[in-house]
């Protein structure tokens, strides 16, 4: 369940308060439609969370290698409830944000042979911003020796998720 832990996490806060600092100085140029977060392990967990606390001020997320949301749920719980407490949870964060996910994007990466990511997590990110997204349609995958890539459109044909498996690669990227 969310509860005001996360929304009022000092390092959530700090990161989301820097982000606004740069986007106010006009010095800098940034355009404030494309601001994205990504990270790696715990740090691309951290980049779902802020982009479902804050879907108005980040366009997008990357995840490398990352537990899902929801990663930490009592592992008795089904794939299925902890994905549906994860788009829960996300919403719950956007509080009244909820419309910055109808142009919010993600790209989900990891290593085919990574042994230390849960196998499920890649996937359970994809559903559960697939749900938020309403992107269900997958366009053609793209295979090659080296990778594996899906992408997840919306109902207007959007690409909205992007999904790497890269092959031969481990954890330490």
């Amino acid at each position: 369940t969310v509860d005001g832990d996360i929304q009022q996490n000092p390092h959530y806060r700090l990161l989301v308060g820097m982000v606004s600092e740069l986007l106010a100085d006009e010095s800098l140029n940034i355009d404030p439609l494309q601001v994205y977060v990504s990270g790696f392990d715990s740090g691309g967990t951290t980049a779902q969370i802020l982009s479902c606390m804050e879907p108005d001020l980040f366009a997008g997320f990357a995840a490398g290698s990352s537990p899902a949301l929801g990663a930490q749920t009592d592992p008795a719980m089904s794939s299925k409830t902890v994905l549906a407490n994860s788009s829960k949870w996300c919403r719950q964060l956007a509080q009244e944000q909820l419309n910055g996910f109808s142009t919010q994007i993600a790209s989900i990466a990891y290593g085919g042979d990574d042994k230390i990511l849960d196998e499920e997590f890649p996937r359970r990110t994809q559903q559960t911003f697939s749900e938020l997204y309403h992107a269900f349609r997958v366009s053609p995958v793209a295979e090659t020796e080296q990778f594996h890539e899906r992408l997840w459109l919306d109902n207007a044909g959007q690409v909205r998720i992007s999904v790497l498996e890269i092959n031969q690669l481990g954890h330490a990227w």
